[in-house]
């Protein structure tokens, strides 16, 4: 089992990644709109991000030209983000 969990003090938002590292893939709950940390750490654990849950709806608007299973603002992904 993999976990990661990402807190961020001043805001008060907490985002988990739990995975299985046998079958290689990886969710992200409830992430932030900076995507890249995710990536970044499927990335170095060999793992691919396979779903995106969020448990709560967030103030900021959707963003349809970088938005991705969700209705938070993100970045776009790249074909070489470990995405399957």
């Amino acid at each position: 089992m993999f976990f990661h969990q990402r807190f961020i003090p001043g805001l008060a938002i907490a985002s988990y990644m739990v995975g299985d590292e046998k079958a290689k893939s990886v969710a992200v709950i409830d992430p932030t709109r900076d995507v890249d940390e995710y990536v970044r750490i499927a990335k170095e654990e060999g793992l691919h991000i396979t779903h995106i849950l969020e448990t709560h709806v967030h103030a900021l608007p959707p963003m349809p030209e970088t938005t991705i299973f969700g209705s938070s603002p993100r970045r776009a992904l790249s074909s070489e983000d470990p995405l399957t």
